[in-house]
């Protein structure tokens, strides 16, 4: 945790500002764990490496929130593995108006490609939305 800290600095210049984001190779690591837990085994690693509380840690002190939930969406694999669910699910739930829209457009995607467990995860994501506090992720 204290690790987490050091990395934003006190103006957020650290490996998960945006510019390192945007332009650096730091947005590949998202796409790392994201391929790692498209497996049985990498989501063991995984969750042993407590890397998904590391993630639910980062939103809550990155300075820039959105781009850090934007790479994490678009990086996991989801319907396989809770924890990834469960993450896509916070960030649907708990970020902010545009956040929302970000992840109802992703939803959207992976309804349009066939995703392989639409039942489990798809269908039931677009559904909460329904109910949210907020009609801008349904508006999508």
């Amino acid at each position: 945790s204290s690790g987490i800290n050091a990395e934003y600095g006190e103006h957020g210049e650290g490996i998960f500002k945006p510019v390192s984001l945007r332009e650096k190779l730091v947005s590949d690591y998202f796409f790392l764990i994201g391929t790692l837990c498209s497996g049985v085994e990498g989501n063991k690693n995984l969750k042993q490496s407590n890397i998904f509380e590391i993630y639910l840690n980062l939103f809550e002190k990155s300075p820039d929130k959105a781009l850090l939930m934007k790479c994490v969406l678009v990086s996991l694999t989801y319907g396989n593995e809770i924890i990834a669910d469960v993450i896509f699910s916070t960030i649907l739930h708990r970020g902010s108006v545009d956040i929302r829209i970000f992840a109802v457009r992703l939803l959207r995607v992976l309804m349009r490609t066939g995703h392989q467990n639409f039942d489990k995860f798809v269908l039931p994501m677009l559904v909460s939305q329904l109910y949210a506090y907020s009609s801008a992720g349904g508006e999508e």
